[in-house]
């Protein structure tokens, strides 16, 4: 996960973000839509949360987390999944994770009231109050159908303590 550079940072500078706001809600607006609802899911989404509330100032984030060591041992068996994160060399990859979580309280500093937090064990634990507690978030009705193809794997957690002797490099995530 490679960090912005300065110049990187500086071509934000010049961005519109107005008509880049505009410009995406009018791509992905189907013909006819009186209402809009957009999901987007990109893992690495998170460095650009402050550049995507500028370019979309109605947009709300739903920040969902899990256990470290559970998410961290997870990319590390599915290496290949998110190329820019270090999913072969699991130091590297605590080491970004801490990054990661450093940032995302930052952003939600910065942009209080637009981030939410949910974690993923609460959810499998919970589903239908914390759907319900998102619903009102972000302002949507909430309906038993949102929980259709809803994939909750209990099984998933506490998962990562198996292989915590064999990842000392995560201990710094425990």
């Amino acid at each position: 996960m490679a960090p912005f550079d300065a110049a990187a940072v500086e071509r934000f500078t010049q961005v519109d973000f107005e008509r880049l706001g505009r410009e995406y809600l009018d791509a992905v607006t189907p013909a006819g839509a009186r209402e809009l609802l957009i999901c987007e899911s990109r893992p690495l989404n998170y460095q650009l949360a402050p550049f995507i509330a500028r370019a979309l100032p109605n947009a709300r984030f739903l920040h969902m987390t899990r256990d470290p060591v559970d998410n961290c041992v997870s990319i590390l068996g599915h290496p290949g999944g998110e190329v820019s994160l270090p999913a072969h060399e699991p130091g590297r990859l605590a080491s970004a994770y801490l990054d990661y979580r450093r940032l995302m309280l930052h952003w939600g500093e910065m942009m209080p009231g637009r981030m939410m937090e949910v974690s993923y064990e609460s959810l499998v634990e919970r589903p239908e109050t914390v759907l319900r507690v998102v619903c009102a978030s972000v302002g949507l009705r909430y309906g038993s159908a949102l929980r259709t193809g809803l994939a909750l794997h209990a099984r998933g957690i506490g998962r990562g303590a198996r292989y915590f002797q064999h990842l000392p490099a995560l201990a710094a995530l425990a």
